[in-house]
């Protein structure tokens, strides 16, 4: 009988920047690890404790025979590690108090941590890094604290972290911070195949390939879940509702604990581009923790709420349902197999009601509580695949995958939960889908999915055509190099045109590189240009990837290390800001020369000179079109693909709510904003930052408020109007 919940200890090394483990905050970044011993900037040593602390990991301590419905590779450790009892603590001179812990575990192929205790005030910062800072995750801010009091975050590949608290002098409360779990990860997730990128089995193509799934894709994500003793993987798929919320569906026995679902993390995205299978999916759209709304065992479904909706650059997508039991034909599964990128299944003839045959995962069975696939017509389904949605012919969910037996040599056997058996079987709330997906009671037999920002939505954006192949492409005619990076010539700048039909707002950009070797000292910068005929008004520019340090294990030190891979991957560079463009404009990398060789990105090689060219590079301060290169003219795009929104007058809400209760406008402002309320009553307006930073409150009974904005600086801010307990946020840009 095969087993859907893979366990894994390890999972992605995020690649550029920072990762998103949670909303995070940009703008922000850790200290260097020598500025505790910069005496001329601190103030006084609160405590000496040891920076380091191991994880008692045994290889082993690896049982798995402990839970067959789980296939072990690791483990996960319960400790009890905050500022008052373990780390090291220290004051510089304006007053900020820095906490500094560290974990290592010997042979790691990468560590997590979950605070189970975290809430902090306004203006401090957490971050958590690898000692060599290749990876950052943070700033995490007063944006993330939640009713759970807690923060799952994601895995980092290396066998020691540091995490770091940021306290100024001037907060208003001290931060409560506890790290309640660690994880010590078995299994490299970067550099093998197993549990990895193109594990799945072959026969299940990859969902960008798949016609007819592109929203239905975007619903599904690779759910990463830990309790005390271990961690595993499992998918599960965004659920439209007449609420509007974030709700996810999954198998219940990716849920077999307390509480697992606010530690767990989603990831988004996950998936294979268009252009080249062969291509890793970007690792950096994710989210962490969850509440629980519902859940039943003997029907294996659960439902959790996330703890906050998708930002609009996730391009996230609530999928529809189906509580109908005929004319379902044919069916798609969208799934993470072994932690895999996305992969599809397909089924031409209805399914059957059935009970689940099998007694490895569910102790108690309820009748007829699951559909069976009795062959697929393509693909199969593997560890990890549990929980992912089953779509009928119109891509309504009608169920998720408890287990099977299918694999690509017998594809036949798996078993889903049924939705319209989850739907009211049970009178409990805590225990139906029914109170949450249709709490009006309409009594409807089928909901279509949706696009949370439907109004303003995000979109990918590509030069590269159908007909194009992506090359490593060397400028050759006696010049050593690559043609879109380290070269001969010298060349520094590469740059990426866009053309529009509206002005809109860039929130990130995806850079592949075929060679991707960071240098310490020849940093990658990425930045963004106004400009018709060439890049002419500098608009932003961030780092690809930040100055690195290493951890000696042995010496217990810190050094320098010049270093770390991007290559043959997507790699999404999120702005701490959006930037707002024109309808024409650029995106560029730059880079230097020590060394030669290393750093280049994929460009199109097969376009006819006279065709698009949409690729430009600086010659000594002077953009030129790659058609007149002097060695190796021709017309090329870069992989450089930005993800933007349109600016325009609409509300923008955040998160999305089809029944908001007050109106912004107009929105984009410029000195200042109207706005409107359902109701007339004395609430309270709170104005942040997108850093979380609180800028003003105010109480007021007007209705329309106007609100000033002429002092703000052009960007994305949060309204929090608060009346009695209730509490709505929309999301307010500044020209």
């Amino acid at each position: 009988m095969k087993q859907f919940l893979v366990v894994i200890l390890a999972f992605f090394s995020i690649g550029v920047g920072t990762s998103y483990a949670q909303i995070q905050s940009g703008g922000f970044s850790p200290l260097p690890f020598t500025y505790s011993n910069e005496q001329n900037t601190i103030v006084g040593k609160r405590n000496t404790q040891p920076l380091f602390y191991k994880i008692p990991y045994n290889g082993e301590q690896d049982n798995k025979e402990e839970k067959t419905s789980r296939f072990v590779v690791g483990k996960s450790f319960a400790v009890d590690y905050s500022p008052l009892n373990a780390g090291q603590q220290f004051t510089t001179e304006d007053g900020t108090t820095i906490w500094r812990i560290g974990f290592y575990s010997p042979n790691a192929a990468s560590i997590s941590v979950v605070f189970d205790e975290f809430e902090i005030p306004e203006g401090a910062s957490i971050f958590v890094y690898n000692p060599s800072q290749t990876n950052v995750a943070g700033a995490f801010t007063s944006i993330n604290n939640n009713s759970n009091k807690s923060l799952p975050i994601a895995p980092f590949a290396s066998d020691s972290i540091i995490i770091e608290y940021q306290q100024p002098a001037t907060v208003t409360f001290n931060g409560k911070l506890r790290i309640g779990r660690v994880t010590h990860n078995a299994i490299d997730f970067i550099n093998r195949s197993t549990g990895s990128f193109n594990s799945a089995e072959k026969c299940s193509p990859h969902a960008a390939f798949v016609e007819g799934v592109s929203n239905i894709k975007q619903a599904t994500c690779l759910l990463y879940v830990t309790d005390n003793s271990e961690s595993w993987l499992g998918s599960g798929v965004m659920i439209n509702n007449s609420e509007g919320k974030p709700y996810l569906l999954t198998a219940a026995h990716n849920y077999e604990g307390t509480n697992l679902e606010q530690t767990t993390i989603f990831y988004f995205n996950y998936e294979v581009p268009k252009v080249d299978s062969l291509i890793r999916g970007s690792q950096e759209f994710t989210l962490g923790g969850s509440v629980l709304k519902a859940k039943a065992y003997d029907i294996d479904f659960a439902l959790v709420e996330l703890n906050q909706m998708p930002p609009a650059d996730y391009r996230p997508y609530l999928a529809g349902w189906n509580r109908a039991s005929s004319d379902l034909a044919p069916m798609v599964c969208v799934q993470h197999p072994q932690g895999d990128v996305k992969r599809v299944s397909t089924d031409n003839d209805n399914p059957l009601a059935v009970t689940y045959p099998y007694n490895d995962l569910l102790e108690t069975k309820l009748a007829d509580a699951h559909w069976k696939i009795t062959r697929w017509e393509k693909g199969t389904t593997e560890p990890g695949s549990s929980g992912s949605g089953l779509f009928d012919n119109n891509y309504r969910i009608i169920g998720g995958l408890t287990g099977g037996n299918s694999t690509c040599n017998s594809p036949v056997e798996d078993y889903f939960f049924r939705l319209n058996k989850a739907w009211s079987y049970y009178s409990s709330e805590s225990k139906q889908l029914k109170r949450w997906l249709d709490p009006t009671n309409t009594n409807v037999m089928y909901m279509d999915g949706r696009n949370p920002y439907e109004a303003t939505p995000c979109i990918r954006y590509s030069n590269v055509q159908s007909a194009d192949v992506m090359g490593k492409v060397s400028v050759g005619n006696g010049k050593t190099g690559r043609l879109s990076g380290h070269n001969e010539l010298q060349y520094t700048e590469f740059a990426e045109k866009f053309v529009t039909d509206t002005n809109n707002y860039l929130y990130g950009v995806y850079i592949v590189p075929f060679i991707g070797k960071y240098n310490v000292n020849t940093p990658v910068n990425v930045h963004v240009y106004n400009g018709t005929s060439s890049p002419e008004t500098l608009l932003t520019t961030v780092l690809f990837n930040p100055k690195t340090l290493a951890y000696q294990a042995t010496s217990q030190t810190f050094a320098q290390t010049t270093k770390t891979q991007f290559l043959n991957r997507e790699n999404y560079v999120r702005f701490p800001n959006p930037v707002l463009v024109d309808e024409e404009f650029f995106v560029s990398y730059s880079i230097t020369y020590q060394p030669v060789d290393s750093f280049a990105v994929y460009m199109v090689n097969n376009r006819a000179i006279d065709a698009l060219n949409t690729a430009y590079y600086k010659d000594n301060g002077i953009w030129k079109s790659f058609t007149e290169h002097p060695y190796k003219p021709m017309a090329s795009s870069l992989w450089i693909e930005p993800v933007f929104q349109e600016a325009n007058e609409s509300l923008i809400f955040y998160p999305h709510d089809e029944d908001a209760n007050a109106i912004l406008f107009p929105n984009p402002c410029d000195s200042e904003i109207q706005v409107f309320r359902k109701e007339t009553n004395t609430a309270q307006f709170s104005l942040f930052s997108i850093q979380g930073t609180l800028l003003f409150t105010i109480s007021s009974i007007e209705n329309p408020l106007t609100i000033n904005t002429s002092g703000l600086q052009q960007g994305i801010y949060f309204l929090q109007i608060t009346r009695d307990d209730t509490s709505n946020t929309y999301k307010l840009i500044k020209k």
